[in-house]
């Protein structure tokens, strides 16, 4: 398996500005995916929260349909403080 890491292309994607002040009942990270190409490739999602390290919060494996995967993160941001300080990257797994 080869893996592909590079921050500078799979972004430190953010949350902030959101002007609820408090604690979320619920809160999930919707990631829309396709694969424009055929293979078992996959995409990890990456999560930090500002104090700890980043950390894996799951993968999706694209399909040729328009796939929306929603993987619960409540665990990691139960305050809309910690969503504003969030950044999410995606990394890309090549699966030969």
């Amino acid at each position: 398996m080869k893996i592909n890491w590079d921050p500078a292309q799979t972004g430190d994607f953010s949350f902030e500005n959101t002007i609820i002040a408090g604690y979320p009942t619920s809160v999930t990270l919707n990631i829309h995916t396709r694969l424009e190409a055929s293979g078992n490739d996959k995409v990890e999602i990456w999560m930090w929260d500002s104090v700890n390290d980043w950390e894996k919060v799951g993968e999706v494996l694209p399909d040729e349909s328009n796939t929306i995967y929603n993987i619960p993160i409540m665990d990691k941001f139960d305050t809309f403080a910690k969503i504003n300080e969030a950044k999410m990257r995606l990394k890309y797994v090549e699966v030969p």
